[in-house]
């Protein structure tokens, strides 16, 4: 599947013209734990491949001010379509700030990006019940979010995910900077 980057929203231009562009990209796997709370390791099942989402107004500020922008993340049942003006999730259901591992890299053909991929990892019990959205953040609870997204199916549609009381989800965050593909000229 090619995944078209989101670019509704564009940083703006430098003295020199320079124009970056900013996508987010959800993915959500699960686990069955034992009844230790141990995580089965061969359970694990790709919930749903990589799909956009939007970044705030209040997000791209907080980039501009803080570097926190998204240490934690939050899902939730509500069914409200994405709005930059946003702050929070439509009916929060739960928030997690436990990076269970963080990776940079960048793509070595075109489009090319950097990115830092965060994965959020809720733990047990934490994030049980039918979830149909999922925001990035700066804390795990209030109108604290950088970006928010409807679940999203392989179509683009929105769509549901169950997490079991005795599931762990971990939600894959990867934020793409993506720079200028031409050369730029300027004083």
């Amino acid at each position: 599947m090619i995944i078209v980057p989101d670019k509704s929203f564009l940083v703006p231009k430098d003295p020199i013209g320079h124009q970056s562009e900013m996508a987010g990209f959800f993915k959500f796997e699960k686990y069955k734990v034992d009844s230790n709370g141990n995580i089965i390791e061969d359970s694990k099942t790709l919930v749903l491949d990589w799909f956009p989402n939007l970044i705030l107004d209040q997000g791209m500020n907080r980039v501009g001010s803080h570097t926190d922008a998204t240490t934690a993340c939050q899902v939730g049942t509500g069914t409200a379509t994405p709005a930059v003006t946003q702050t929070s999730l439509a009916t929060f259901l739960a928030g997690s700030s436990n990076i269970n591992s963080s990776t940079n890299g960048f793509s070595g053909v075109v489009p090319h990006f950097g990115f830092r991929r965060n994965v959020y990892r809720f733990l047990a019990g934490v994030a049980t019940g039918i979830l149909s959205e999922v925001g990035i953040g700066w804390a795990t609870t209030g109108a604290t979010l950088f970006s928010r997204s409807l679940i999203l199916d392989g179509a683009g549609n929105p769509t549901t995910i169950t997490v079991f009381a005795n599931e762990v989800l971990d939600v894959t965050y990867e934020l793409r900077l993506y720079a200028p593909e031409a050369d730029l000229t300027g004083n």
